[in-house]
């Protein structure tokens, strides 16, 4: 996933161009580069780092094998790697994940770092849906809920919270129904797959967990560029990094 990668820089011009607010595309270009790069590293850390301190942890959540799942998609399917990668909040988690392992605390942080890598499995499974390959690891749930981060949440049925094997399956449900649109994350979403649900107003079955898909706002465009999609996040537990206080899955 990060054996080399390659060097970074910033032509002259593109680099006055962001001093005066108006970046080019080269410039732009170069930082999510930057981006993912820096995640990569970040990932390579968070796994040596793991493996050493919580050994333990790391083989229980199957840490190894989201890495091996990571590296997987970055061969085959690299922009697929990258989207999730280049998620905010995939910075804010990489960013906690590394501070808590280097902690001092020693119970504490035990119990950090399996919420923590816990994640690290989301994160690979989301990336190898958005590339449509088998998922091959098991997001442990949360308070019955399976994050894939930039994507959306399963609802988990009460008497399936504990039980993780139904989990690989509604992921192979998605790559199987899917298209261009799911891989790329542009059109096309998952969401139209499973039932759709908030906490109010349905809930999951044995046999048909409830899929609550990432919001997506479109804004009108003008000039007659295409229109502008923007995900609000409800869903990633990584959300909380502003002062007010975040809320749980808004309606609609």
């Amino acid at each position: 996933m990060i054996a080399s990668l390659p060097p970074l820089s910033l032509p002259p011009g593109s680099l006055d161009a962001m001093a005066r607010a108006r970046p080019d595309e080269e410039g732009l270009a170069v930082l999510r580069r930057g981006v993912v790069t820096r995640r990569r590293l970040q990932v390579r850390a968070i796994a040596r780092r793991a493996a050493d301190r919580f050994p333990l942890t790391w083989r229980e959540v199957g840490g190894a094998s989201a890495v091996r799942l990571l590296e997987e998609v970055d061969a085959v399917a690299r922009p697929a790697l990258e989207e999730v990668l280049r998620h905010p909040y995939t910075g804010v988690w990489a960013h906690r994940t590394l501070r808590d392992l280097h902690a001092r605390e020693e119970e504490g942080n035990r119990t950090a770092a399996r919420a923590h890598l816990s994640h690290l499995v989301g994160i690979a499974a989301a990336a190898a849906v958005r590339a449509r390959l088998p998922p091959e690891v098991c997001p442990p749930p949360r308070n019955g809920l399976v994050v894939l981060p930039g994507l959306g949440a399963l609802r988990l049925p009460e008497g399936a919270r504990g039980d993780p094997t139904t989990i690989p399956a509604v992921l192979d449900r998605f790559i199987a129904a899917g298209d261009e649109g799911t891989a790329s994350g542009t059109a096309g979403e998952i969401d139209d797959l499973l039932p759709r649900g908030n906490p109010s107003t349905r809930r999951a079955s044995a046999d048909a967990p409830l899929w609550w898909p990432r919001h997506l706002i479109t804004l009108p465009s003008r000039g007659g560029d295409d229109d502008l999609r923007i995900s609000l996040e409800d869903l990633d537990p990584y959300r909380n990094v502003f002062p007010r206080v975040t809320r749980g899955r808004l309606p609609g």
